[in-house]
Formats: C-alpha cells, sequence, structure tokens
C-alpha cells in the first residue's frame, strides 16, 4: 500500500489529532527556548495556549482511541512526549531559582526588620525620666 493510500485511510479525528500533536510540539519547544534564554516575556502566552492546546490534544486523543496503528502517530506522540519531558526540566530550574531568589529577599526583608532601627527600645530611653 503506498503513501496515498495510507493517507485516504486516516479518520480525519486522527489527521485533526496528528495537527494537534504539531502545534503542541512546536509551541513546547517555542516555550523551552525562550525559557533557555531567560525570556521570561510570554511566560503567561505560553502557559494559556499550551494548557489550551493540552486540552484539545486530549479530547482528540479520546475520539481517536488506539493510535498505535496509525503510520507515524505514534513515534510523533513519544516526540512530542520527549519534548514535555524537556520544557518540564526547564519550567523545574526556572521555578527553582525563582523560589531561591525569594527565599534570599525574605531573609533579606527581616534581616532590616531585625536591625534595630524600628525597635520599641528607642521610645523607652524618653519614658524613663
Amino acid at each position: 500500500m503506498d503513501n496515498q493510500a495510507n493517507a485516504q485511510q486516516i479518520s480525519s479525528p486522527t489527521k485533526a489529532l496528528a495537527e494537534i500533536v504539531k502545534r503542541l510540539g512546536a509551541l513546547v519547544d517555542e516555550e523551552t527556548s525562550a525559557l533557555k534564554a531567560n525570556n521570561t516575556e510570554r511566560l503567561e502566552h505560553f502557559s494559556e495556549q499550551k494548557n489550551r492546546t493540552l486540552l484539545e490534544f486530549n479530547r482528540a486523543l479520546v475520539k481517536v482511541g488506539n493510535i498505535s496503528g496509525v503510520p507515524g502517530l505514534l513515534k510523533d506522540v513519544e516526540t512530542l512526549r520527549s519534548r514535555l519531558a524537556e520544557n518540564k526540566a526547564v519550567l523545574k530550574r526556572q521555578l527553582s531559582a525563582v523560589k531561591e531568589f525569594s527565599v534570599f529577599l525574605e531573609g533579606e526583608a527581616r534581616r532590616h526588620e531585625t536591625d534595630g532601627t524600628y525597635s520599641k527600645s528607642i521610645g523607652h530611653y524618653g519614658s524613663q525620666r
């Protein structure tokens, strides 16, 4: 059977799923690249688009069912899985850095609060006469 015959046998839901996998992969790659370059300006956009596309993916996957018999689609989904794993690792590193920085800032704020600048002992000098 040639490629044209195979393409004709692929259902519309399967074609839709393949297109979603392609879009999701490109989106995940774009986000991962931006994060690696410390370009966080579009994180909200990426998050919204990724959530929406993952929802589409899940709905399409339910319609298609078993993808193991679809030529190339299983491989594309496995590739997407590895792209998502890399994306997750990069997001985890980014989040860890943000947490580390926030802990540092919290410590600095506490240190400045307790440096005696605003202590009650200042008021005691005038009232102890």
